[in-house]
């Protein structure tokens, strides 16, 4: 099982190329993704605006349904934080949606994230990061 992050999210809805070709590869394995993410993406869109706002809503709610989407809780919760702590202490600060979302993934055993922002994930221990 891997997790998607936003940058993966985004880029689905932008059907970039190069993420296509990575999918194809992911396909034979279960896919998750956080509500940190979920709300990112969303917020994204929101952002954005524009005339075409509901479609691409749409679009992003579509993707959101055919994946689990893992919640915060309390696990996540702790485990984000004891990530942002330590780097904190190093001088390697994280931004939180990043520690949430790795906090959330690890505390459900997933130890593989697929992003395109490998430096902000690659210094958290015990998570393995892929790349498109």
């Amino acid at each position: 099982m891997k997790g998607l992050d936003t940058t993966v999210l985004i880029d689905g809805l932008r059907k970039d190329p190069g993420l296509a070709k990575r999918l194809e590869a992911l396909e034979l394995e279960a896919l998750v993704t956080t509500e940190v993410n979920a709300f990112e993406t969303l917020l994204g869109i929101h952002f954005k605006g524009g005339p075409h706002l509901p479609q691409r809503l749409e679009a992003a709610r579509r993707v959101l349904q055919d994946l689990i989407v893992l919640p915060l809780e309390r696990g996540g919760a702790e485990r984000a934080a004891q990530v942002a702590g330590e780097l904190a202490r190093q001088g390697r600060s994280i931004n939180t949606g990043d520690a949430l979302t790795a906090g959330i993934l690890l505390d459900h055993g997933i130890a593989t994230l697929v992003t395109r922002d490998v430096q902000h994930f690659e210094r958290i221990p015990g998570l393995a990061v892929e790349t498109y």
